[in-house]
């Protein structure tokens, strides 16, 4: 079993270097960080921190897209961070969301996300390259400096036609798809779908599935401080909510009551109709030992790399509960 941990970049630098050098010293095998445009601290700052001050676990994004900046920037910055860290850096791709919304954006399209996975991998082979469609340009472009060629590239997804391509471009796939074990099956399809396109098995991928939570020896204060991210779940997921057998009554009052962000104030309304079930499906929430038991429950169905993306504000703490009361009972 493999663990990892997403965070926002939300902590002034001294508390986040502190965060990152307590997830390199403990059990957790990866530590991404959110790329959010503006929600939080620049992300390629804050990994720059994060390669400086960690020697073991491996790090990058959960997830870049292509629209903010050219993909090649974002390659040639993650070519850097892999090199600050001696080799430890991991690409992530995605179609971005809320986040590149604020800014004009729409969401990217399957096609734009494609063309920067396989540019990305022709760039990383150091080689000019030279292309050209309705949303990249790249003239003699050349990465220059390069601690390696075979970079690692994963995707996060939760749409079927992302999964897939995933499963046929990518190293590995972050999903997510809550808790249920029926929307992990389909999330894991998805994936194999692709990589039976490209002629690969799904053993020959790292496959994480990535759940929101929030930790604490609380258990009611956790599990209530993950209505708001269950009921984004609920309205951006309708297929896995489906899927996990939520009413669709009850699924469709919370989407029409959601607006806004997960994190913001507007999202009060929603979380408020959201239900223990919806908890239950979408999140890790409560106290160690339901982490333990929400963890048991994904092994069951298969999985073998957990992503804890902590909510709240103390996400050093919940790093360390997690990887001191919930971690050692899987190892």
């Amino acid at each position: 079993m493999s663990f990892g941990i997403t965070v926002l970049p939300t902590d002034p630098p001294d508390r986040f270097i502190e965060l990152a050098r307590y997830v390199d010293q403990s059990d957790f095998d990866f530590f991404w960080l959110a790329d959010t445009s503006l929600y939080g601290r620049y992300v390629y700052n804050y990994l720059t921190l994060c390669a400086l001050n960690t020697t073991r676990v491996k790090i990058g994004t959960n997830c870049t897209h292509p629209l903010t900046r050219n993909p090649a920037v974002n390659f040639n910055a993650m070519a850097g961070i892999d090199e600050l860290s001696g080799g430890r850096a991991i690409m992530t791709v995605g179609t971005g969301g809320g986040t590149v919304k604020e800014l004009g954006y729409g969401v990217a399209k399957l096609k734009t996300v494609r063309e920067m996975i396989e540019q990305g991998r022709a760039l990383l082979t150091g080689e000019p390259i030279a292309y050209e469609s309705e949303t990249l340009t790249l003239r003699n472009a050349k990465l220059r400096f390069l601690a390696r060629h075979d970079l690692p590239i994963y995707m996060t997804a939760s749409g079927p036609k992302m999964l897939e391509m995933g499963g046929e471009l990518c190293d590995g796939v972050i999903y997510m798809a809550g808790t249920d074990r029926n929307c992990i099956a389909a999330a894991q399809a998805d994936i194999g779908r692709g990589a039976a396109k490209a002629g690969r098995s799904l053993e020959s991928l790292d496959l994480a599935c990535c759940v929101f939570g929030t930790i604490g020896e609380d258990r009611d204060a956790a599990r209530d401080h993950c209505r708001s991210i269950a009921a984004w779940m609920v309205t951006t997921q309708p297929r896995f909510a489906a899927l996990a057998g939520i009413p669709e009554e009850q699924a469709a009052a919370v989407s029409q009551a959601f607006s806004g962000s997960a994190h913001g104030p507007e999202s009060k309304k929603a979380a408020a109709l959201v239900t223990d079930a919806m908890i239950d499906t979408f999140t890790l929430a409560g106290d160690p030992s339901d982490f333990i038991a929400g963890i048991e429950r994904l092994t069951d169905a298969g999985v073998t790399h957990i992503e804890f993306f902590p909510e709240g504000e103390n996400q050093l703490g919940m790093a360390k509960l997690f990887a001191e009361r919930v971690i050692p009972h899987f190892r």
